[in-house]
């Protein structure tokens, strides 16, 4: 998939009645969006080796900031990680970002359009936005190699057997830790909205 061109907009889901309210189960904060700060982002890369063919996961992904980012790092690096002028083309892989929400899909879409037109992300970083519930869209994370997570417990509790079922799996979930679950390492980010104030992102390797 080297060189393939990475705006890949997938349409809304349409659910009869029952499925609707199925899917409507929350899993991440929707009244308010706090975004996860993209100090985040210097953990994930230290924590998540990427490597070509990877694939890449962000459930509950809101405004796409975290892939965004990641993506445009990953843009400027060579494909063995090096940000000098003389480089390769970066490492090809697959970001996946999973929201109920249609107008905080929508959004990432038009971001997107943008990034690509400021020649941003690389044609090597294919993005896919996807609404859905992730319950209901567990194919699109299966096979991650990683993926991170902006849950509340009650997602996380309902997500973690799924999890389970992906194992060899690199998890970072903000603010809220997996049930049951022994914590890799652990992270405190500085948050923009809340001068002062710190919020951790737990890094689970899971085998």
């Amino acid at each position: 998939m080297a060189g393939l061109a990475a705006s890949i907009f997938l349409p809304f889901h349409s659910k009869e009645p029952e499925q609707q309210k199925t899917s409507t189960i929350m899993l991440a904060p929707q009244k308010t969006l706090w975004s996860t700060p993209l100090s985040a982002v210097d953990h994930l890369q230290r924590w998540i080796d990427i490597q070509n063919g990877d694939k890449i996961c962000d459930v509950g992904c809101g405004d796409g900031r975290i892939l965004f980012e990641w993506a445009k790092r990953l843009s400027q690096e060579d494909d063995d990680g090096d940000n000098s002028n003389d480089k390769s083309p970066p490492k090809t892989v697959t970001f996946i970002g999973i929201d109920i929400d249609p107008i905080r899909i929508q959004s990432c879409q038009i971001e997107l359009e943008r990034l690509r037109q400021e020649n941003q992300i690389h044609p090597n970083v294919t993005i896919v936005f996807v609404c859905d519930n992730a319950l209901t869209s567990v194919d699109l994370f299966q096979g991650s190699t990683a993926i991170f997570l902006y849950l509340i417990p009650r997602g996380l509790k309902l997500l973690y057997p799924i999890l389970q079922q992906s194992k060899p799996i690199k998890v970072v979930s903000y603010m809220s830790k997996l049930p049951e679950e022994t914590v890799t390492d652990r992270a405190v980010v500085l948050v923009e909205h809340q001068p002062g104030a710190e919020w951790p992102l737990y890094f689970y390797d899971m085998r």
